[in-house]
């Protein structure tokens, strides 16, 4: 897969193990959930951190620069993350079990409407984004539904192309507000989208892991993500 790390944040190059560096951005990263990029401040983070703005900026040049770095290192992190995943997994659809609930963790805060968002004010962090969905994500999605057909796991009509960038694109709609509204469980719903999407690829052989990988996943999903080292996977 292409990397699209090039681009670290300038002054972030060689400084991971500051540790006010490293306060700035965790405080950024709560305030962040709380106001949104948009709310977030370096008088804010200024308050909340104790540390003068002087300090803030000897770190990160700009707000700008901030929101990309806390970007970057939560696709740097997801990205390992992924990858490790899909070296440990059994086979595509166990991969698309154990691999699924971090990519809906991402877009649970990186959906279209945060990414317009970012779009408007931070290009550079919109451009690290896409790079992200458009490359890392739809090669991940593309390499599973290749390997599910050669595998028998996945019908040899489906055009993995396609279909990846299908999922790929209905993954970052996410329209989960609506039906919270409606009063689902976002579990449900996650588990729901995933059975659906796995169904719609699997042959018969796929369809009696779907149910075996799904069960486990809803036992327990926390210690399932963990379970990838188990010999009786």
């Amino acid at each position: 897969m292409e990397s699209i790390y090039e681009e670290e944040p300038a002054k972030s190059r060689g400084k991971h193990n500051d540790n006010i560096r490293k306060q700035i951005m965790d405080t950024a990263e709560k305030l962040n959930k709380r106001y949104g990029f948009d709310g977030l401040s370096m008088n804010l983070i200024a308050e909340e951190t104790g540390i003068s703005k002087k300090g803030i900026y000897e770190r990160f040049a700009s707000k700008a620069e901030l929101v990309d770095s806390i970007v970057y290192k939560r696709i740097t992190t997801n990205k390992n993350e992924l990858e490790e995943r899909k070296r440990l997994a059994k086979n595509p659809i166990h991969e698309a079990f154990i691999i699924w609930h971090i990519i809906d963790e991402f877009v649970k805060d990186y959906n279209t409407n945060t990414v317009l968002q970012i779009q408007q004010s931070f290009y550079q962090t919109f451009r690290r984004i896409k790079r992200f969905k458009n490359k890392f994500l739809f090669e991940l999605f593309k390499s599973n539904v290749d390997r599910g057909i050669r595998e028998g796991l996945y019908r040899d009509t489906i055009k993995s192309t396609l279909i990846s960038r299908y999922m790929l694109d209905l993954s970052f709609m996410s329209p989960y507000s609506v039906f919270r509204r409606a009063g689902y469980l976002y579990t449900d719903m996650d588990n729901q989208m995933l059975t659906y999407h796995l169904h719609g690829l699997a042959t018969e052989k796929g369809a009696g892991l779907i149910r075996r990988y799904k069960n486990e996943a809803l036992a327990q999903s926390s210690k399932y993500l963990n379970a990838v080292n188990d010999p009786n996977c």
